[in-house]
């Protein structure tokens, strides 16, 4: 792996413990929308939309960056903004907030934070696609109270024994100790795919406590974006 890849992880894991800190790992209630938060980056070369947005880069010129934001021409300098809200898919509200980091061979640098909702979610394991165009990954951190569901997918926490910490909604071995890992991969939409990679923190009577990475994959089709490209004259 990457010791650029091995970084963003261990980042990205930091940012979970530091939920934990600030939150102290509120109890998961019964919800109907699912939030995920978390820092995010993405290089666009020159004619490449921002998928899954309207945003097109369009190249470099006079070292200014030249973009079709809402359907206008902008210019945009090092340090300066890009921002979008919309709903992408039925049921997903996706809002980025970047800023321009560097440009390089007509291309472009963006990094921020990301917030995506998915409304009105029904997990169900399995059909993950790992070469969604569009993915994101985010630290996320639990408190499961005994008989709860980690929230997205159908795993529950069953209570602890000798063995470990007991989950329910697995088809292998269910126990799990401190540090060990505990993967779930499914959908939450039709078009909105979940892989969790957690770790377990501590258990005991009440609850289970949990920390890890959450990728959410957006599935759209190309034939999307080809209004944007026309627009920019691409």
């Amino acid at each position: 792996m990457p010791v650029r890849r091995v970084g963003k992880i261990a980042a990205l894991m930091w940012a979970a413990l530091t939920l934990i800190g600030c939150s102290g790992l509120a109890p998961v209630r019964s919800v109907t929308t699912l939030t995920y938060i978390g820092p995010t980056e993405v290089y666009l070369i020159a004619g490449q939309a921002l998928r899954p947005t309207d945003l097109v880069f369009i190249g470099v010129q006079d070292r200014r960056g030249q973009f079709i934001i809402d359907d206008m021409k902008a210019t945009r300098q090092l340090g300066d903004s890009l921002d979008w809200d919309g709903e992408p898919l039925p049921g997903v509200r996706l809002s980025l907030r970047l800023r321009v980091i560097w440009f390089r061979d007509n291309g472009v640098h963006l990094a921020g934070t990301v917030r995506i909702e998915v409304h009105d979610f029904r997990p169900s394991p399995g059909g993950f696609n790992e070469d969604a165009p569009i993915q994101y990954k985010v630290p996320v951190a639990y408190r499961i109270p005994r008989g709860g569901m980690i929230p997205g997918t159908t795993l529950t926490y069953v209570g602890p024994s000798a063995r470990g910490a007991e989950l329910g909604g697995l088809a292998e071995y269910p126990f799990r100790k401190i540090a060990d890992s505990i993967l779930w991969e499914g959908r939450l939409r039709p078009n909105v795919g979940l892989a969790l990679n957690l770790r377990m923190v501590y258990f005991d009577e009440q609850a289970m406590q949990v920390i890890g990475i959450a990728t959410i994959a957006l599935e759209e089709s190309q034939a999307a974006y080809q209004n944007l490209y026309e627009t920019a004259g691409i």
